[in-house]
């Protein structure tokens, strides 16, 4: 069947810029016929009730375990997923099935649906225990929903369906066993009789998603194919392959851009029809889309110090093969099926919610956690030896290519940004054919799934879209003593950046405060509301505790007591977020905090080379503000960073290389100049940007009569990739350094 074309564009400029400024909204409606408008109200919350065990009180979920006991009596392991939770498990899937905004009732311009995989329509999820189900609590989260449905377990259903009703849910409570396609059917066209019945409903109810290990590709495929009417609600079976069911969710993406832009064209419905197969043949080679992976796993060194022996036993495969079914209750069910469950499960929602592809790969091998640790310690040597770092990544890349099918592989190929779900820096591995890892064609952001319970957590947490698009204030706290051996180099790299920023940005204003201990850092944060805060600090690696945090004063820091945080921290410090171990580390513990995106080393980092990193990241976030660089997110602008530092990581490989960088031609350029002003420009490709930046090097060296001698460098003693060992966790794709209205007016027309 040819896809419906809505008859211009104008209608999907107009409905998605509505969308933009009511963005917890389906926005207005514009009626092409008449040129009505219909608002329709807020998108809908549905509640999850469950019971804790905890008893009376706030609840507040292990988060992550120092005593093994502890471990082993209400967590699955190993991933740490509260049991109180499974047997709402269901109750959670099913939530993703009804609609996110009211816009999912009616029928979508593909322009408008284009448009907004630059955006982000979460389904609005409660997971609340029965303890803090009352009509205050909710009231005091000031979350932006309204609230539509509650589902609960059976023994609950009579307590929250009269707590639901004092609150204000729209339609009656519901067990979670009495879940069906049919109950599914109903809520569906529950929703628009109750908030909206002049709305024009679209109908085409969906089914519920049967094997759940398809979900994250085949529910968006679903949800886009129901709008643009390329096929029915097809069910995979038990024997379906997920590389088919990748296949599909391709094709329908390259539909979804090929209408999309048939339509931009303001193409008549016939002519339309006759160039939709070409169209579609083309956009499948250049369509971007955003994609979701979990890569499971913990490290072996985690598992040892968490869990005891009896907790480990319950580390058992999968038992429902090939697929996982839909389960009713997850009570009782085996630990792995409990984690298979939720980390899919959270892997749909942000897909979903993107209106992208979201693929569960494999566990990573416990093998790569051992070589990983053995690369962040390397780190911790004096010296680095860069060949031995590019062999332990070979080595690492050559254990994890098996969880990167072809299938994978394409779809990766056509992201526009990738989250990511794990515990491994999955940025670090290399596609088929690339010299450079991942990271270095795609932005990445991390969410960590250790504790897993704090995952599914933070991803039903509603997170605006942040703007900040008419500048930015960055604090600097200095954390360093004046009389350590580095602290000088510190506060002279940060005041060169400073003086760069502040003199030659003006919609950045940067200030550097000494803080010696946590109350001062609190109230230099209170005093001057930073957009973004640098933390120029010693890292600190406590091994017995197998915890990652910051020397302030006289303690070790964990993020904890600053109060409000601003929604973006960025740690200036060694070694704050290593992964080889399954450390707790600050960089994840700031999230629990309250920051939105937490930017973080792996390793020990050279406080010369940090300082021209960060230096360089400022300047592009100005270069984006005053509209000269074309990046739409902080996460966007952070990869151009630090894939375009290779030129910097090259020259840092020795005191002969770095000396050649500073030469001068008779035009009076450096070495690093002529590399960026003119000879790198277009030459730098994704997936090989350290080959090519050898390259280009390698040029201007022959140029100047040392070809071989720069090329022996390259090689003895070699140099270190320091770049690639920054992690970006939590959501700095959210973080938006452009109007958001205008990006999408740019993607409409």
């Amino acid at each position: 069947m040819v896809p419906r074309l809505a008859p211009s564009f104008l209608i999907g400029l107009t409905y998605v810029c509505e969308l933009l400024a009511r963005r917890a909204g389906a926005g207005k409606v514009v009626d092409d016929v008449t040129g009505k408008v219909s608002v329709p109200p807020w998108p809908p919350l549905y509640a999850v009730v469950f019971r804790p065990s905890a008893g009376v009180g706030p609840y507040e979920p292990v988060v992550f375990q120092h005593e093994r006991e502890g471990a082993q009596s209400g967590s699955t392991v190993p991933h740490g997923f509260d049991g109180d939770l499974a047997p709402v498990l269901s109750g959670l899937w099913y939530c993703l099935h009804l609609p996110r905004t009211l816009h999912d009732l009616i029928d979508n311009p593909p322009l408008a649906m284009k448009a907004s995989q630059l955006l982000y329509f979460g389904h609005g999820i409660l997971l609340i225990p029965l303890t803090s189900f009352m009509s205050d609590d909710i009231k005091a989260r000031s979350i932006p929903f309204v609230p539509t449905l509650t589902l609960c377990a059976d023994d609950l259903l009579e307590e929250v369906s009269e707590r639901s009703r004092e609150i204000g849910f729209a339609l009656p409570a519901a067990a979670i066993s009495s879940l069906s396609d049919e109950s599914l059917k109903e809520h569906w066209r529950a929703i628009p009789r109750h908030f909206s019945p002049e709305l024009p409903y679209l109908g085409k109810e969906p089914t519920l998603t049967k094997h759940l290990e398809f979900a994250a590709v085949d529910l968006p495929r679903r949800w886009i194919a129901r709008q643009l009417g390329v096929d029915g609600d097809p069910q995979q079976n038990a024997d379906a392959k997920l590389a088919e069911t990748i296949g599909q969710a391709l094709i329908t993406q390259a539909y979804l851009a090929a209408t999309a832009r048939l339509e931009r064209e303001d193409r008549e419905q016939a002519e339309a029809e006759g160039l939709l197969i070409p169209t579609v043949l083309d956009e499948r080679h250049k369509m971007k889309f955003p994609v979701t992976i979990a890569v499971p796993g913990v490290a072996p060194a985690y598992i040892r110090n968490a869990y005891g022996a009896t907790a480990r036993d319950r580390m058992v495969p999968k038992n429902r093969e090939p697929a996982d079914s839909w389960v009713p209750d997850y009570t009782g069910e085996s630990d792995a099926i409990v984690e298979h469950a939720a980390i899919n499960f959270v892997t749909t929602h942000q897909s979903l919610a993107q209106s992208g592809v979201g693929i569960v790969l494999p566990a990573i091998s416990p093998e790569a956690f051992v070589v990983l640790a053995k690369l962040e310690r390397h780190f911790e040597q004096r010296t680095q030896n860069g060949p031995a770092v590019w062999k332990m990544l070979d080595k690492l890349n050559a254990i994890g290519a098996p969880i990167l099918s072809e299938a994978v592989v394409t779809t990766i190929g056509r992201a526009s940004s990738l989250t990511v779900f794990s515990n491994f820096p999955v940025g670090l591995l290399r596609l088929p054919g690339d010299t450079s890892p991942l990271l270095t064609r795609v932005p990445i952001a991390y969410r960590p799934l250790l504790p897993l319970t704090r995952t599914v957590q933070k991803q039903l947490a509603y997170i605006p879209p942040i703007e900040l698009t008419q500048g930015l204030r960055v604090l600097v706290c200095e954390c360093i003593s004046i009389d350590d051996r580095i602290g000088p180099e510190s506060r002279s790299g940060w005041a060169v950046a400073a003086e760069r920023v502040n003199s030659e940005q003006p919609r950045i204003a940067m200030k550097i405060v000494e803080t010696s201990s946590v109350r001062a850092m609190r109230d230099a944060i209170a005093s001057y509301e930073p957009h973004i805060l640098v933390i120029s600090a010693h890292g600190v690696l406590l091994r017995e505790n197998n915890v990652a945090g910051i020397q302030v004063g006289d303690q070790v820091w964990l993020g904890d007591g600053v109060g409000t945080l601003p929604p973006v921290v960025i740690l200036s410090a060694c070694s704050v977020a290593p992964r080889g171990a399954g450390t707790v580390s600050i960089t994840d513990l700031l999230l629990r905090e309250g920051a939105v995106a937490v930017l973080g080393t792996q390793v020990p980092v050279d406080v010369y080379r940090n300082a021209i990193l960060m230096s360089r990241f400022f300047v592009y976030i100005a270069e984006v503000l005053a509209s000269r660089v074309n990046h739409l997110t902080l996460l966007e602008v952070w990869q151009h960073t630090q894939t375009s530092n290779a030129v910097f990581d090259v020259l840092s490989g020795s005191p002969s290389l770095h000396a050649w960088g500073r030469d001068r031609n008779d035009n009076q350029q450096s070495v690093v100049a002529e590399f960026m002003g003119t000879r790198s420009v277009g030459r730098l490709r994704a997936g090989r940007i350290y080959a090519d930046t050898e390259d280009v090097l390698a040029e201007i060296a022959e140029d100047r009569g040392i070809g071989d001698r720069v090329r022996n460098w390259f090689r003895r003693p070699g140099y270190v990739p320091e770049s690639l060992f920054y992690i970006f966790a939590g959501c700095p794709d959210r973080i938006y350094l452009q109007p958001l209205s205008e990006k999408v007016r740019e993607s409409v027309s």
